[in-house]
């Protein structure tokens, strides 16, 4: 292989104007720089390996790369005609599917020793001495154009081995397959089948690929469009409890003129239901002027009704004044009920949510968790502690927010220093 090979060398060359025995042939020589070129190791190395003198490895390494700048046009060369031409434009397009591309190129620094001469002009940008070089190649990485320097192939020849080695093998293989055909073809069709499965496969593969980016868009899309719907949905909870907190505020505010009396007798049967007609005007305006200390008469009160199942004879009234004057002025008075024997006591006539908070600061009250809380013109306020000061409740938010402050670790310590 090695000897149909070296027919392209300029063997007048390469070989050695002696009759002596131990001249080194022409394979022989070729042996030795291709195992430099493959190996990239140091002379040294090559000799001692295939018993030669460092200095003999050095000329022969020389002499045949001189050889192969001689015969590189016969290897590397750039198509002229439009046969090549195109056969290359084909080969690119098979592999990448990329029209029109003619070649490859690409450069590289390659590091050597600073040279004696004009040594500044070999520093890059890197700070390191080094060879710009630039090579071009076609689909099959046959180098087609290089920098033809002799001084650049003997700097970037350890460098390059691989490749050099790549463009010889070809020529080498051409003798190997010849000697090995009856054994490859079986092999080679094999892989040709595997290939046209590789392909197959890749072509499905593309298709499923292509769904799955329709499919991913539609998702995309869809995900935009829940966003959208999102965002509208949000904005209209927003807006419907903005809405209820209007609408219980204005429920509230219909409610200023009344109070609630808790715990008033009124008439019941043996089953303890409530008979009717009961006239809770008498026993409002008896609470009101005899224990109030109050001057009303009948034409304070626009209306009162009693409200919910009677307990023990005893249930709640609500009661409309004719005026918020009226009214304030019954609330105000509501603390001298504070020790009567029958447990009469007057709240405001809150709404349902408004009564729900009440229900739940007067647990937390019980648990010892807040000083104090209390009404006033339908509003809520409370006091966590004896000195702080009064905050609105409006929320059960607000509530939410109070007990976290409470379970928190530095109210947990000042709680246990406290006791």
């Amino acid at each position: 292989m090695v000897g149909s090979s070296v027919k392209s060398f300029n063997q007048d060359g390469l070989r050695r104007p002696t009759n002596k025995a131990t001249a080194l042939t022409v394979e022989q020589q070729v042996c030795i720089a291709l195992r430099f070129y493959a190996s990239g190791s140091f002379l040294q190395v090559i000799g001692d390996t295939l018993g030669y003198d460092k200095g003999t490895v050095s000329r022969v390494v020389s002499d045949v790369t001189d050889s192969l700048i001689d015969i590189k046009d016969d290897f590397v060369s750039w198509p002229t005609d439009v046969d090549s031409s195109n056969r290359i434009k084909c080969g690119f397009y098979r592999q990448s599917n990329f029209p029109n591309v003619f070649g490859c190129i690409d450069c590289t620094h390659v590091r050597i020793q600073a040279p004696s001469d004009d040594e500044p002009s070999y520093v890059n940008r890197k700070g390191y001495h080094s060879i710009n070089v630039q090579a071009v190649c076609d689909f099959e990485d046959k180098v087609i154009e290089a920098l033809t320097s002799p001084d650049v192939l003997n700097t970037i020849i350890p460098v390059l081995a691989e490749k050099i080695s790549k463009t010889l093998t070809p020529l080498i293989e051409e003798q190997v397959k010849k000697c090995i055909a009856a054994h490859v073809e079986p092999i080679q069709k094999s892989i040709d089948e595997h290939d046209f499965s590789i392909r197959d496969h890749t072509v499905k593969i593309c298709k499923l690929s292509i769904r799955m980016e329709q499919v991913d868009k539609r998702l995309k899309d869809n995900n935009k469009m829940l966003d959208v719907w999102d965002s509208e949905l949000d904005a209209l909870h927003k807006k419907t409890k903005d809405m209820e907190s209007r609408l219980e505020s204005q429920e509230q505010y219909s409610r200023r003129t009344s109070l609630r009396f808790h715990n008033i007798q009124v008439p019941v049967d043996g089953h303890g239901k409530i008979l009717h007609p009961v006239n809770t005007d008498d026993k409002i305006l008896s609470i009101c002027n005899g224990q109030l200390g109050l001057n009303l008469s009948i034409d304070d009160i626009s209306r009162s009704h009693v409200i919910g199942k009677a307990k023990y004879g005893k249930c709640q009234v609500i009661v409309r004044f004719m005026s918020n004057r009226t009214r304030d002025m019954v609330y105000t008075n509501k603390k001298y009920l504070k020790y009567n024997e029958d447990g009469v006591f007057i709240t405001e006539n809150l709404t349902k949510f408004r009564t729900d908070l009440t229900k739940k600061l007067s647990q937390m009250k019980y648990k010892n968790q807040i000083h104090a809380y209390w009404t006033a013109d339908g509003r809520i306020f409370v006091k966590r502690a004896e000195n702080s000061r009064k905050e609105q409740i409006n929320s059960f938010e607000d509530i939410s927010d109070i007990e976290r402050d409470i379970t928190s670790p530095t109210n947990q310590q000042q709680s246990d220093a406290e006791k």
